[in-house]
């Protein structure tokens, strides 16, 4: 060996071996820095990695709490005394955080402290080769509620009441709540008895399961439920003081004779299994119910009522109506294959995108991926009814979906058709279940041409500006022409047309956009003939743009467009508030307004109350008594009068309330066209479209209009 080669490189050696054997050696006792980040802690030093005992004696039981840190650094807590079994980890965070923290009110001198001899509480704490001994003597006369604490080789303190509360806490504080001995993960299968049936459940995959018997696949959101029904049965209090893993006389008479639910559970690793009794009402405890665990181990405890909801689930309750297992957020893979192969749309994640490899190749951009994402959301939501095995009805295939991603490590593949009837089946494949789907479901789950196509209706685009004429077929027929920069109404006659809800429906259908795209073309299911509403757009150039509105259906209502310039469009989906946009009467709603600066003078009726005010030297005055309101907010909600809304056209119904109008306003104004009386009363008020609005009518225009009731209360409540 070349020594002169290699003695530095040994030295080092020799130096890193010696400085680990002192550093083992160091932690069994406190180093100077640790001394130093603790000044005012109880405990000088606190090795949380290192802990794996902590021993408490009192009077009447010794709390012994250990893990085994050296087998495994995140071993969990048990208790050794005064019982055997897991400790509840809430509990011994509480012991642990008290003891870490503590810092002391004051030290005491050791030789003016008071003895030791008989203490409320002594133990130890062991934090690798680091053992601190203590122990906690009489009250302290300050502050309220502090205690003497000796810890060995640190001194005497006076400790909080914090502190010496949780050194006094009794062992049944350590108990594990929990009393399902398992978790899901650990299963292979789990049987539940209850009023409702009794359910097994096996394990089918990592983490899915099938019904024991139909073999149908177990829902992944009851069996949620189940899962969270488990967890909570947490013991809220122990019965008799019954114990992890013992047995006694209050144990056995807490055991339930006729239990509501009885859970098997199995594990999958030939661990032995787990029985739990869910029993009636808790002893002194309404709200809670009886719960015994039977096996492996023994304990009786009270826990939330809450709990039954999940565990009395019947098989029908338990069997997948949904047709994939995956949700929508882990689906990566999407195919949709009609029963020809001439027609696919194949979709794949790429980001937050979506890359297409049919009926094209490429990344989807735009509305594609909103698109896509609508079908991917529609195909993976999508739920069936009256789940069975498939049997040996006829069934003609039409299309084939597969989704690829989530829990499961496979394709999920269905199978969509119809049976002899025509109604529309669902062949699940992963368990051969059969699911009946509505005409709106199976739609989703074939492909069709338009399927990733942009939201935008109206192709080529329309500008609103030559729009020429409006006919609107929905509710009230009406016909506006534009004339110059101004609408007219021609049908019906004798009424002013409302520009800007013009202008604004014709801007509304110029952009439409479809809310999804449901069929390449319309197979006379969606309720367009005859339609119940529809509307038509004139253009400069001879263009004509028709939208026909059909019937609820999904989540809106079904549309189609036809196009002098772009053809008939697939059918797709509009909000159901479309409709109302396309029924608004268009009548102008301005014409409530009272002028008040050309106002001679203005009665407010209201019942028997009647106030007139009266122009004097260019300003309106009120009655001398005064108003609850000033003039000027009178003569401010006059101007601001507008309608919201045109209720209907013609008389008014007897049900309006203008045979005792709640409101009756007459003004008398002076023009450049000479005196004119307007005339407007107010019938009652109205819930209209979830808004509080007062009817109201003027005289020389045929209709009832609804104003917000913000509008007309200021003037209501100056009467």
């Amino acid at each position: 060996m070349n020594w002169r080669k290699n003695g530095v490189s040994l030295a080092l050696a020799a130096i890193a071996i010696a400085l680990g054997v002192w550093i083992w050696i160091d932690r069994g006792s406190i180093t100077g820095s640790e001394r130093a980040a603790r000044p005012n802690n109880v405990l000088p030093a606190f090795r949380r990695d290192e802990l794996s005992r902590v021993e408490i004696d009192k009077a009447n039981e010794k709390l012994v709490l250990s893990r085994d840190v050296d087998r495994d650094a995140d071993a969990a807590w048990r208790v050794e005394s005064p019982f055997a079994g897991p400790a509840d980890p809430n509990a011994v965070d509480q012991l642990l955080g008290a003891l870490e923290f503590a810092t002391y009110v004051r030290k005491v001198d050791p030789k003016a402290a008071p003895t030791f001899d008989s203490p409320r509480a002594s133990g130890s704490i062991t934090m690798g080769k680091l053992v601190f001994r203590f122990a906690l003597g009489g009250v302290a006369p300050s502050p309220e509620g502090a205690s003497y604490l000796k810890v060995d080789g640190n001194g005497v303190f006076v400790v909080s009441k914090e502190l010496a509360d949780q050194l006094l806490r009794g062992a049944d504080a350590y108990k594990s709540r929990t009393i399902v001995p398992y978790l899901s993960l650990d299963l292979s299968s789990i049987d539940v008895k209850s009023k409702a049936g009794d359910v097994t459940i096996d394990r089918w995959g990592e983490l899915t399961f099938k019904l024991h018997g139909s073999g149908l696949r177990a829902s992944r959101e009851s069996l949620d439920k189940l899962w969270a029904a488990l967890a909570e049965m947490r013991a809220d209090t122990f019965l008799d003081g019954s114990a992890e893993g013992g047995t006694s006389d209050a144990t056995a008479r807490a055991d339930v004779k006729d239990p509501e639910v009885t859970i098997t559970m199995t594990p999958k690793d030939g661990r032995p299994r787990g029985v739990i009794l869910v029993g009636g009402a808790c002893p002194g405890h309404a709200d809670d119910l009886v719960v015994v665990r039977t096996e492996p181990t023994r304990v009786a405890a009270c826990a939330p009522r809450g709990v039954l909801d999940g565990l009395t689930q019947s098989a029908a309750d338990l069997a997948d109506t949904r047709l994939f297992f995956a949700h929508e957020d882990e689906v990566e893979e999407i195919g949709l294959t009609n029963a020809a192969a001439d027609q696919k749309i194949e979709l794949a994640r790429k980001g937050s995108g979506w890359h297409a490899r049919a009926p094209f190749d490429r990344d989807l951009t735009g509305d594609e991926v909103d698109a896509a994402n609508a079908l991917a959301s529609a195909v993976v939501r999508a739920k069936g009814t009256n789940v069975a095995r498939i049997g040996n009805e006829p069934f003609t295939v039409r299309a084939h979906v597969r989704a690829h991603g989530g829990e499961m490590q496979d394709d999920e593949l269905v199978d969509v058709g119809q049976g002899p009837k025509g109604a529309w089946i669902v062949h699940r494949l992963a368990d051969d279940a059969r699911l009946d789907v509505t005409p709106e479901i199976a739609r989703h789950l074939q492909p069709s041409k338009s399927a990733l196509k942009g939201r935008d209706v109206v192709q080529p685009p329309l500008d609103p500006k030559d729009v020429s004429s409006i006919a609107l077929c929905c509710g009230v027929a009406q016909d506006l022409a534009r004339d110059g920069t101004q609408w007219k109404l021609s049908s019906p006659r004798g009424f002013v047309a409302d520009q800007s809800g013009a202008l604004d429906l014709v801007d509304q259908i110029a952009h439409l956009r479809a809310d999804s795209w449901i069929a390449d073309i319309d197979d006379g299911s969606f309720g367009f003939a005859p339609a119940a509403c529809s509307v038509t757009l004139g253009a400069k150039d001879g263009r004509k743009l028709e939208i026909d509105l059909g019937r609820d259906g999904e989540t809106g209502l079904y549309a189609i467009a036809k196009d002098s310039a772009g053809g008939t469009s697939p059918v797709f989906l509009e909000p159901r508030v479309f409709r109302d946009s396309l029924s608004r009467i268009l009548v102008d709603r301005s014409a409530l307004a009272v002028d008040t600066s050309k106002a001679s003078t203005i009665v407010l009726t209201r019942g028997a109350t009647r106030v007139e005010l009266r122009r004097v030297a260019d300003k309106l005055l009120g009655p001398d008594a005064g108003l609850p309101t000033s003039v000027e907010s009178i003569a401010g909600a006059l101007d601001a009068l507008r309608a919201d809304d045109v209720v209907r056209l013609g008389p008014p119904a007897p049900d309006e309330g203008f045979d005792a109008p709640s409101l009756d306003v007459r003004a008398e104004t002076e023009t450049d066209a000479g005196k004119r009386t307007v005339h407007v009363r107010f019938g009652r008020d109205v819930l209209r479209k979830n808004q509080a609005m007062v009817f109201a009518r003027i005289d020389g225009v045929d209709a009832t209009f609804a104003v917000a009731r913000e509008r007309v209360d200021p003037i209501r409540d100056a009467l």
